[in-house]
């Protein structure tokens, strides 16, 4: 059974952990306390010589503090909220990829079936103990919300399995290239049994994790406030007293905040990196996404043209890259037909030079598929994609493509009002499994077109365990999305942290699908 035939299972998957285009990451200052910073003596490492409040902000909302919520509101952004509270079953901190324990301290993979060996030492907030029969209370409620798994692999939850009190394999339902990855995310993060449902804990977050939330020193969709954890295993891995949390709508109130010394940290877009690094901030720079336009209705049920692939693959043609990348990313990138960057596990080769911006090739195809006097649709945008948007209008007008733009509060890949979908994707495992999410009958195919030569595409890799036939399958697969017109892709864009480096050092991003800064492992400068 492909990834697709399991999808189609997945009715409560999580879409927005490709709205990474909105995530924007900063540390957040107190407003009781002048400044950021460590300790007397300027902290350390380590427990005993905790700085005084790290101060973080970002861009996106808080959906609920349960990591297995379910709604389409909780994506990637959710995560830095999340992070102080839960433990992971693995560390995947590391801006190199390297998996480290956590509340498992060990594991071993035969097949599809992975088992961890947990901590027998760790208690959740609540005073409940972190045992097997817990951790499979987790993955119980995941699957029964048919969730799919949130990491480098977009695959539905597997099967649990207690062995005994601190032994727990999980068995999944086909090949995952990486299976032991996915549980340093949302996917890895442990629920008190008590609390394991969503509505327990989406305002009151019960894990094990090196923080407890301070909900009276709190205000929703505001600032978070999160004190240090006085009976935390690993007392090594608190690094601050107390982490705040703020959230900024507006992409100038970010950048004010860090240059005023509200914030200590802040993630920047692509026009305002060289302004700040001018003011004398350091910035720390990792490849993260690839921005995208999906095209839903492909069936051409609001928009006759895109039936045509002739006009799908019009529209790639119409896209001038190098100058996205040089207007709309300053610089900070690369133009890409394809998700991956050169040098990556998944890059494909075949793809290098294809859809060269070429307008008369644009031209010419649109007037075979008789739209020589050009079609207009209407995509939806916010503040965060608006620019994006603004600029392919651009492009796609100079062929005669009217593309309007409605501003939206965030843009919904699972509606059926727009036709067209885009935004900064992350992307990370292998093509089939990281753009399963759009094909079959997963949310991401709203308008329910046809994609039964990708999901046979799936299945056959699904069955294959050899490295080199799976890879040539994924390219394959690649390759059909890029030729059908399913998606345009565009660029692959640097994503930057910038951060007053006389306050806070180790500021890196995590690795994987997960392009946010690793907020855990900050420390006092």
């Amino acid at each position: 059974m492909g990834i697709s035939n399991l999808v189609r299972r997945a009715g409560g998957v999580t879409v927005a952990l490709l709205l990474a285009g909105a995530l924007v990451l900063a540390a957040c200052g107190s407003d009781d306390d002048g400044g950021g910073g460590g300790a007397d003596d300027g902290g350390t490492d380590t427990s005993t010589e905790r700085g005084d409040t790290l101060r973080f902000g970002v861009g996106s909302t808080l959906a609920s503090f349960n990591p297995n919520s379910g709604t389409t509101a909780q994506g990637v952004g959710d995560v830095t909220y999340l992070r102080p509270v839960y433990d992971t079953l693995v560390d995947t901190s590391a801006s190199d990829g390297t998996i480290e324990p956590s509340l498992a301290e060990r594991w071993e993979v035969d097949g599809r079936v992975v088992t961890f060996f947990l901590r027998d030492d760790v208690d959740f907030h609540d005073g409940s103990h972190f045992d097997s029969a817990s951790a499979k209370a987790t993955f119980d409620y995941a699957n029964e919300l048919n969730l799919q798994n949130a990491g480098p692999d977009s695959v539905p939850p597997p099967t649990p399995t207690v062995i005994d009190e601190y032994t727990i394999s999980l068995e999944f339902h086909e090949t995952v290239s990486n299976p032991v990855a996915n549980y340093g995310g949302k996917g890895g993060m442990m629920v008190s049994a008590a609390k394991v449902k969503a509505e327990a804990t989406a305002k009151s977050p019960e894990g094990s994790g090196p923080y407890l939330y301070d909900a009276g020193a709190s205000t929703e969709e505001a600032r978070y406030v999160y004190r240090v954890n006085p009976d935390y295993w690993n007392p090594d891995a608190q690094h601050w007293d107390v982490i705040e949390i703020k959230y900024f709508s507006d992409t100038s109130a970010r950048q004010n905040a860090l240059r005023s010394g509200e914030v200590d940290v802040a993630n920047l877009e692509a026009s305002s990196v060289a302004q700040t690094e001018s003011a004398g901030f350091a910035l720390e720079t990792k490849s993260a996404g690839a921005w995208s336009m999906l095209i839903k209705d492909r069936d051409g049920t609001l928009v006759p043209a895109f039936a045509d692939v002739r006009v799908r693959q019009a529209m790639a043609y119409a896209v001038d890259r190098e100058g996205f990348v040089a207007s709309i990313l300053q610089g900070y990138g690369e133009p890409s037909t394809q998700p991956y960057r050169a040098g990556t596990e998944f890059y494909d080769d075949n793809l290098e030079g294809e859809y060269e911006y070429d307008p008369e090739k644009a031209r010419e195809l649109l007037a075979e598929a008789g739209y020589a006097d050009g079609f207009s649709f209407t995509a939806d945008a916010d503040s965060m994609s608006k620019d994006a948007l603004t600029a392919i209008q651009g492009m796609y007008g100079e062929v005669g493509i009217d593309m309007k733009i409605e501003i939206v509060q965030q843009p919904d890949p699972t509606s059926v009002k727009f036709p067209v979908f885009m935004n900064n994707f992350p992307y990370s495992g292998e093509p089939a499994q990281s753009l399963a999410i759009f094909i079959g009958d997963s949310p991401l195919n709203p308008f329910d077109v046809d994609t039964s030569e990708l999901e046979g595409l799936q299945d056959e890799i699904t069955e294959t365990t050899d490295a080199e036939a799976r890879k040539a399958l994924n390219d394959e697969f690649l390759e059909t999305i890029v030729d059908q017109g399913v998606m345009i892709f565009v660029a692959t864009p640097d994503s930057t942290a910038a951060y007053d480096d006389s306050k806070v050092a180790n500021v890196a991003w995590r690795s994987g699908t997960e392009p946010t800064v690793n907020l855990l492992n900050i420390t006092a400068a």
